[in-house]
């Protein structure tokens, strides 16, 4: 049985970012966006789902205030 690849889709400009997946793979897309989070990145609401993918955007290099 082959095991299946999971893959999270990134697009990023300097402080803007847009990572995505089926929903199927969610749980590759919290692995990516844990990544993100700890390399300075921050989320920016909550998610948006729209057919069958997952998106979330997040941010960096801005303060609140």
């Amino acid at each position: 049985m082959k095991s299946k690849k999971y893959r999270t889709e990134i697009h990023s400009e300097d402080n803007y970012c847009v990572i995505s997946a089926v929903t199927e793979d969610v749980e590759d897309l919290v692995h990516t966006a844990q990544r993100l989070i700890i390399d300075g990145w921050v989320p920016l609401s909550g998610i948006a789902i729209d057919d069958n993918r997952i998106y979330q955007t997040l941010e960096k290099g801005f303060t609140n205030g």
